[in-house]
C-alpha cells in the first residue's frame, strides 16, 4: 500500500481512535459509576455501562468498524473511479463513532442523573464525519489513467460503417466483490449505532450505503469521442477519458 494511502487509511484513523479512548481514559474520574450509552424514545437513556469499560468498548468497537473499512479500502485501492472516496471510510467511521460516544459521555461529566438524548450530537458527529472522510480521502491516491498521443494501431480490428454513421455502445459492470464487505461494515455500524444512541439513528445510513454500492458498480459507454464510466447513482461518480487518450482495453 502507497505511503499516503497508509497514512489515510491505517495511520490516521488509529490516531483518531487513540485520541478519542484518551479522551474517557482522562475524564473517566469525573463521570458517574454508570454512564448512559443508550437512550430511547423521548430521549430518555436505557442502558448504562460502567465508567471504566468504556474505553474499552468503544475503543474496541472503533477498531472493529473501521478495520472492516480498511479491508473494504485495500480490496478498491485500485479503482481508477471512486476508490479514493473508498479510502476515507476508515477515518469517516471512526471519527462519526468516536464523535457519537465523546460526546454522549462529556455531557454527563459531573453529573448524578443521566441527561436526555441532546439533538446537537448527531450533526456534529455527522458533520466531523463527513470532514474526516473527505481529508483521508483528498491524502489518498490511485492508479492514474494512463494517456498516449499514439494513433490506434493499424492491426487494431474495425467495424465498417457507412459513411456519417457512428457506433455507441454501453454496458454495466457486474457488481464489485468489495460489496458484500461493505454492507457488513454498514449494518455493523447501524448495529453499534443502535446500541450507542437510538434505532433511528441508523436509518442516516440507508443512502450512505446506497452511495457505496452505487460507487462499485458503474454505468460503461464507448463512443465516437470518448469512454466514459459512471456510477449509478445519478452518474456519479464519473469519468471520462478521450479516445485519443485509450492505449487498449480488455474485458475483465
Amino acid at each position: 500500500m502507497k505511503t499516503r494511502n497508509a497514512l489515510a487509511v491505517v495511520w490516521l484513523p488509529l490516531a483518531a481512535v487513540l485520541a478519542y479512548v484518551l479522551l474517557l481514559i482522562a475524564i473517566s474520574d469525573r463521570l458517574p459509576d454508570q454512564v448512559a450509552t443508550h437512550w430511547g424514545a423521548g430521549g430518555v437513556a436505557d442502558g448504562f455501562t460502567d465508567a471504566a469499560l468504556l474505553p474499552v468498548i468503544s475503543g474496541s468497537l472503533m477498531l472493529l468498524v473501521g478495520g472492516l473499512m480498511a479491508a473494504v479500502a485495500a480490496a478498491a485501492r485500485n479503482a481508477p473511479v471512486g476508490g479514493r472516496l473508498v479510502m476515507g471510510l476508515p477515518m469517516g467511521v471512526v471519527t462519526f463513532i468516536g464523535t457519537t460516544v465523546g460526546a454522549l459521555t462529556v455531557i454527563q461529566i459531573d453529573t448524578t442523573s443521566p441527561p436526555q438524548l441532546p439533538g446537537f450530537v448527531i450533526p456534529l458527529a455527522l458533520t466531523l464525519g463527513l470532514l474526516g472522510w473527505l481529508a483521508a480521502s483528498a491524502i489518498s491516491q490511485v492508479e492514474t489513467v494512463p494517456k498516449t498521443s499514439d494513433p490506434a494501431p493499424a492491426s487494431a480490428a474495425r467495424m465498417p460503417l457507412d459513411e456519417g454513421h457512428t457506433v455507441v455502445w454501453s454496458g454495466t459492470t457486474p457488481p464489485a466483490r468489495p460489496i458484500p464487505f461493505i454492507a457488513a461494515g454498514v449494518g455493523i455500524l447501524a448495529t453499534v449505532l443502535g446500541l450507542l444512541a437510538h434505532w433511528s439513528i441508523a436509518l442516516i445510513l440507508v443512502p450512505v450505503l446506497a452511495l457505496l454500492i452505487a460507487s462499485t458498480t458503474y454505468r460503461v459507454t464507448a463512443g465516437p469521442g470518448f469512454v466514459q464510466a459512471a456510477g449509478l447513482l445519478f452518474g456519479f461518480p464519473r469519468v471520462r477519458v478521450p479516445l485519443d487518450q485509450v492505449t487498449s482495453a480488455t474485458a475483465g
